[in-house]
């Protein structure tokens, strides 16, 4: 672990189409994603902040169009507890619009939650984090309170991957 800070841009487009509710629709959106991390103290401790912004269209059976985009800000703190296992704690703060601007807020949630990554083998790795909502508010009704609306009470992530 000889480097000492990184950065990378992460570029997902997907696709889906939903058949199953009375108004299908198909959706399309593209995921841009800022990824910078850090070594805090060599070997043991590190940082990792993250900017993405998702813009989405859906165009329903019935001919409508919803465009919306969601942005996120994280950031978190990792520490090595013994050979490539790491734990760490995150926090992230995410804002739901209406349209592809940021002038039409539709949402907003602040979470947080433990996260864990080790390393498989010499290319590999495995990551999982779990975060609970533990802020936010939706435009429609405004009060200070959680916003499961726009966002799910919890949310756990996993991935994995190859480095090559």
């Amino acid at each position: 672990m000889s480097r000492r800070s990184g950065l990378a841009v992460q570029i997902s487009p997907y696709s889906q189409r939903i058949e199953s509710s009375p108004i299908g629709h198909d959706t399309r959106g593209t995921e841009f994603r800022l990824i910078v991390d850090r070594t805090l103290v060599p070997g043991r401790w590190f940082a990792a902040a993250n900017l993405s912004y998702l813009p989405q269209h859906s165009a329903y059976s019935d001919g409508s169009i919803v465009r919306e985009a969601t942005v996120e800000l994280s950031g978190a703190v990792s520490h090595r507890l013994w050979g490539d296992v790491f734990v760490g704690g995150e926090i992230r703060y995410l804002g739901k619009y209406q349209g592809y601007g940021l002038d039409q807020p539709a949402g907003r949630a602040l979470y947080l939650g433990p996260t864990l990554f080790t390393a498989i083998g010499e290319q590999g790795y495995l990551g999982a984090a779990w975060s609970v909502q533990v802020a936010g508010s939706a435009a429609i009704n405004g009060a200070p309170q959680l916003d499961w609306e726009n966002f799910e009470r919890h949310q756990f992530r996993l991935k994995a991957g190859l480095s090559f």
